[in-house]
This record gives C-alpha cells, structure tokens and sequence, in this order.
C-alpha cells in the first residue's frame, strides 16, 4: 500500500489543475469588438484640448426617458457660464448651448458623451439654432456676425455680416433662424435690423428696418412676429419686409416671443409675469394665463402646439407648464437655481431643455396630471 499512496496523490493533484484551469477559461471575459467604439469613448471635440470635463452621471442620459407623471430633472449639463439660449437638432439627439462665454457646447444627450466645444466668436452668444437636415448649425451674438458650423465635423463654415454701414447701428445678435427649406438665415439685431440671408449665394443680405427686442418665426418660414417693449405684436412678411399685422393688447415690456408649430398661435411673455396667447387667425388675444410670478423671459411651444413652457427671471426664477387649449397650468417647477433665460423641447416632446447657469434636461409626462 505504500507504494501506491502517492499514485493516488497524484491523480487527484492532476484533476484539481485541470478543473482550476477550466474555471479561469470560462471566467475570461471576451475581448471588445472591434467593429466600433467602446461605449466609454468619449464624443471627439472640435479642437484638440478642447473637450470639456470628464464626463460624470450628470453630464447627459445614455439610457431611455423614463416614463414620468410630473417634469422631472433627468440631467445637468455642465459649462463654463450663463446659458442664454437652447436648441436641439431636428432629430432631438444633440443638445447646442451658447451664452455668456465664446464657445458653443454640444452634447449628444441619447449617449451622455462629452460635449463637442466649438471655437470661433470673439465675443458673447445669445441665439443658436439648427438647419433642417441638422447638419449645419448657426450662432450669433454680441460680436454682430453669424457663424455657420459643421456639424458633423464641428468645423467652421462661414461667417453672415452686414453691410459696414448697416453693422454700425446695429447691435447685438438677439435671435437667429433657418427658414424650413434651409436655404436662408433670419437674424434679428438690437438696434432694430432683421437681416435675412441667402446661403446659395452668400450675398449681401436683405434687410428691414424693424425695430424688435425679441422674433419669432413661422413653421412655415412666410412670416415673423417681432415684440418690442410695450409695442403691440407685429407680423412681418418675411419677403417683403412688409407689416401685415399688429395684435394690440401687450402689457409692459416684451421680454419673450415664440410661435406654435401648428402656425395658429403666438405666446408673449413680458414683464411682471404677463404672458398672453394670441390668435393668429383673427389676430387678437385669445387667453392670459396667470399664474407666472416675475418677468416672463423664455418661451417654448411642443412639437404638437398642445403644450406651453415659460421661464421667468429676476427674482423669482421658475418654469411652469401650460395646457394651450384649455389656456391653463399644467405643472409648476417653482425656485429654479438661476435665472431662466431660454426654453426647448426636443422633436418628441418628451424632453425640455432649460438654460440658467448650467443646461438641466427636463423628462416631461406624456399625460395630463390628475385633477
């Protein structure tokens, strides 16, 4: 017996090895697919050393929109100071800020990746939106010109100016726009310049003397609504320059003006939270909807004209929601940490995009709240 002690010994030794060794194959993750990024691959910024900062929980939401029954924050969106305007791209997967700094952040808000950071304005930005077909955006602000991006490669196409002499007068860029077809940039100036651009020839603009504090312009790209101060609302055939219509009826200062998708309504908001609809048809005020306690200075319509954002500054900073058709309030997002300077939603109406010192991703209910 002696001499086969140490056979047995030896089996069980060698079947131990080889279940061990079993045990570490299977265990063994499999190596990343080389077909495409790994999904911590960071969105490539528009400039080497460019990128902003790492990207963390809060830097965007990589998985779907949660099901909600009141607006909830989903994410905030760092950068470098005050956001004075919000668009999103046709296909509601990019987030553009621009504001109070030179740059203009964009994040992909369906990957949370870090944002691409683009280069170019001397100065401050105030209005931002996409083309159509998203691949061109454009930017404007307190340096007078309008920047035309690349999207798809962050790089920067061309420059919009006015004429010298034009360029004297005016002032700051307040809004910008693409006509539905893509083919022109609308852009209205403090000073009381809208300039209207034909990007097939890049020539001189059009331009009309109007003066306006705040645009809107219609989905169907014919006409714009200009407010001013305690003016009354005026439309503007977009090809002629021509007044077509004042709405009589604003209180106080203008600060905000948007106009539904459906092209049948026009909200404005002004001071002391006076915020009006407007009946495109017969031009006259169709509701006031109370409830808005300081200065009005964001508005947003959804993509089905049924549902009404406003923000309000300047001392009691808060969104609320509104039923557009019942002309009342829906939800109330009271005691926002800055100032809300501008409002969107994205393509589904299923998110609301915020702007005070940072950008907050709103997740929005799909139904009405109970009564």
């Amino acid at each position: 017996m002696k001499h086969h002690i140490p056979v047995v010994w030896m089996v069980v030794v060698a079947l131990l090895v080889a279940i061990c060794s079993c045990d570490r194959r299977v265990s063994q993750p499999e190596p990343a697919s080389e077909n495409g990024p790994s999904p911590s691959e960071p969105m490539p910024s528009a400039t080497e050393g460019d990128r902003g900062a790492p990207k963390s929980p809060s830097q965007g939401p990589a998985s779907p929109i949660p099901e909600v029954n009141k607006p909830t924050v989903r994410a905030v969106l760092d950068h470098p100071y005050i956001v004075e305007a919000l668009a999103f791209s046709p296909d509601g997967k990019a987030l553009a800020a621009v504001g109070r700094f030179n740059d203009v952040y964009i994040w992909d808000v369906s990957k949370g990746k870090d944002p691409i950071i683009l280069k170019g304005h001397s100065k401050s930005i105030k209005a931002v939106a996409f083309s159509p077909d998203r691949k061109t955006l454009a930017t404007g602000g307190y340096d007078k010109s309008v920047k035309l991006w690349d999207y798809t490669t962050g790089e920067a196409t061309g420059t919009l100016k006015l004429t010298a002499e034009l360029e004297e007068s005016a002032r700051m860029i307040h809004s910008v726009y693409f006509t539905p077809d893509g083919k022109r940039v609308v852009a209205g100036y403090d000073g009381g310049i809208i300039a209207v651009w034909d990007l097939a020839t890049g020539d001189t603009p059009k331009t009309f003397k109007k003066y306006s504090e705040r645009l809107a312009l219609s989905s169907d790209g014919k006409k714009l609504a200009t407010v001013n101060d305690g003016s009354p609302v005026t439309l503007i055939d977009l090809a002629s320059g021509d007044v077509q219509a004042r709405f009589e009826g604003n209180v106080g200062w203008v600060r905000a003006v948007a106009w539904s998708p459906d092209g049948k309504t026009i909200a404005t908001g002004s001071n002391e939270g006076h915020l009006k609809l407007w009946d495109v048809a017969t031009k006259k005020e169709r509701a006031a909807l109370k409830g808005q306690r300081n200065h009005v200075t964001a508005l947003a319509f959804s993509p089905d004209s049924r549902t009404l954002a406003s923000g309000s500054s300047f001392g009691t900073s808060e969104i609320r929601i509104w039923d557009v058709l019942e002309a009342k309030e829906l939800f109330a997002m009271e005691d926002q940490p800055g100032d809300v300077n501008t409002l969107a939603f994205n393509n589904e109406g299923t998110m609301l995009a915020s702007g005070d010192m940072k950008a907050r991703l709103w997740a929005m209910p799909k139904s009405k709240p109970e009564k």
